[in-house]
C-alpha cells in the first residue's frame, strides 16, 4: 500500500542543520545550492533531487542512506 503523506525532509534537514550549528548560508555553500533553496527545503516547499540529497548528506558528513533513513523514520511516525 502506498502512503501518500508528505515527506518531512524539511524537519529532518533543519534539525540536523541546527544540531551542527550550521547556518542556511553555510549549508548552501557546502552543498553547492543556494540559501533560498535550503530555506524552501526546510519549509517543504521543494523536493530535492537525489543528487541534492547526496550533496546535503555530504555537507553533514554522513551517508545519504543515513539521511534518507532519518527522513523515512520521521515520515513513518507522523
Amino acid at each position: 500500500m502506498v502512503n501518500h503523506k508528505p515527506l518531512y525532509i524539511g524537519i529532518v534537514l533543519k534539525r540536523r542543520r541546527v544540531e551542527k550549528c550550521i547556518s542556511q548560508e553555510e549549508l548552501s555553500f557546502r552543498s553547492s545550492t543556494t540559501r533560498t533553496y535550503i530555506s524552501m527545503l526546510e519549509r517543504n516547499l521543494k523536493k530535492p533531487s537525489l543528487e541534492t540529497i547526496f550533496a546535503i548528506a555530504a555537507a553533514f558528513e554522513i551517508k545519504a542512506s543515513e539521511f534518507i533513513k532519518e527522513i523515512e523514520e520521521h515520515h513513518e511516525k507522523n
